[in-house]
């Protein structure tokens, strides 16, 4: 009860309680962010990256794609437009950057496609239950709680089954480096 009435009462208790937790908010961003930059430092953290790229690939190519259809919009309706004016010589340089954007646009297409590729195989090694984690957790983003609901596993149990999948990624990627190139680190970033 005591405790509680210097509360209200405000004094010099309960002003250094609140210095105290004012001065851990502040240094809280900080913190957050030199946790979350030696986080990534570690090979676990990057796998995870990793993961989560893999699972955003088709979503970011269908939002490539959609950008490709508006170029191409956009590049019909200029050849309209000159069509229309003849003397506009702009319309035609403004075309041909559209063009080469998109051909830009589709060499990343590629590119992401490949190292999605190269993940698939990776994960098609993977049991059914792992491979059903991977889409769960990083395909579609679900939280641990939902997915070990999905799964019926404990909370726990999905942890530690997507520790045994980072490691087992970990080493499926060592081992085809070391069969293709011997002396290459294993890590991607």
């Amino acid at each position: 009860m005591e405790g509680y009435l210097r509360e209200k009462a405000g004094t010099e208790w309960c002003g250094k309680r609140n210095k105290r937790w004012r001065r851990m908010w502040l240094n809280s961003k900080k913190e957050m962010q030199d946790y979350l930059e030696n986080a990534m430092k570690t090979e676990k953290a990057r796998w995870k990256q990793n993961l989560f790229f893999w699972g955003g690939t088709m979503d970011l190519c269908r939002r490539k794609q959609s950008e490709i259809k508006r170029f191409k919009d956009f590049i019909k309706e200029n050849e309209k437009l000159a069509t229309e004016v003849i003397a506009e010589v702009g319309i035609e340089k403004i075309s041909e950057r559209y063009k080469r954007e998109i051909c830009k646009i589709e060499e990343e297409i590629n590119v992401l496609l490949e190292k999605k590729g190269e993940m698939d195989i990776h994960i098609f090694r993977l049991s059914p239950e792992e491979q059903e984690f991977i889409y769960l957790r990083f395909e579609k983003g679900f939280g641990h709680d939902y997915i070990s609901m999905k799964l019926h596993q404990s909370r726990a149990n999905c942890f530690r089954m997507q520790n045994r999948i980072l490691a087992k990624l970990a080493k499926s990627f060592c081992g085809d480096a070391n069969r293709e190139e011997s002396g290459k680190i294993c890590v991607q970033e």
